[in-house]
């Protein structure tokens, strides 16, 4: 083969690799990887730090944090269940999120596990890890499993 052809060849390995990298990097609008799109009415996790958008492009959900975790620990017999509290941001894709609390208790919640905005309920199904007697869990370790649907 020729140095022409060979440089060829090389310059379009070089331009895939880089497509293929840059498919991967950062958004600059969110300062992390793109976010996954969700369907409503179908259970989906996040992690401390993620954000999620609808598959429709009208809602963004990015889990903030677990500022109470008073629940039960495995290992110990409690008299009260305890609750998880999470923070969510929520909000139009293009506009100024607002704080959403959610529960896994429901007596210390408004509205259940549950909590709305617009046209949307969001629903807390659980908050892993579980809590284990004498371990700590690491605010980062956090996952919420939750569920998005239209309000009726």
């Amino acid at each position: 083969m020729s140095k022409k052809v060979i440089r060829r060849i090389l310059t379009l390995c070089l331009l895939a690799t880089f497509v293929a990298v840059a498919g991967t990097a950062p958004t600059a609008a969110g300062g992390g990887r793109a976010r996954k799109k969700i369907m409503l009415d179908k259970n989906f996790v996040l992690n401390v730090g993620q954000e999620v958008l609808t598959a429709d492009g009208k809602l963004k959900i990015k889990f903030v944090s677990v500022p109470e975790d008073s629940r039960c620990p495995k290992g110990v017999n409690c008299i009260w269940a305890g609750n998880a509290r999470v923070m969510l941001q929520v909000g139009k894709p293009t506009g100024t999120p607002v704080k959403l609390e959610l529960n896994t208790n429901p007596r210390e919640a408004t509205d259940g596990a549950g909590g709305g905005y617009g046209q949307y309920l969001i629903k807390l199904v659980e908050v892993a890890p579980y809590p284990v007697a004498e371990q700590t869990i690491k605010p980062q370790s956090y996952a919420v499993t939750l569920v998005v649907s239209k309000k009726s």
